[in-house]
């Protein structure tokens, strides 16, 4: 599943509390979203939690944001793995 799968399902789990939530799964799934737009909305809903007064809803939208903060922190985690393994790949080819 890919940020955006894991945007929409988060979303789709707002919906009912959050009206917005609706709005944005229909833009997210009808138009080409980059990764810098998700990258966006999830800055959006960080900056959303310090004003919000509903308890329930705050408490979902902070563990959304837990959960989103763990998957880019593994995905820069696997980037950086991959780079590695391309420079190490890239170093073996020079020594043949």
């Amino acid at each position: 599943m890919d940020k955006k799968q894991y945007v929409l399902k988060v979303l789709d789990l707002l919906k009912d509390s959050m009206p917005l939530a609706r709005w944005l799964m229909v833009l997210i799934k009808d138009s080409n979203v980059d990764e810098k737009l998700i990258d966006v909305l999830i800055q959006s809903f960080k900056d959303s939690l310090k004003d919000m007064k509903d308890g329930e809803l705050k408490d979902k939208l902070e563990k959304w944001k837990d959960f989103l903060e763990e998957m880019q922190r593994r995905e820069a985690d696997s980037k950086k793995l991959d780079e590695e393994d391309i420079k190490h790949l890239d170093e073996m080819l020079a020594n043949m």
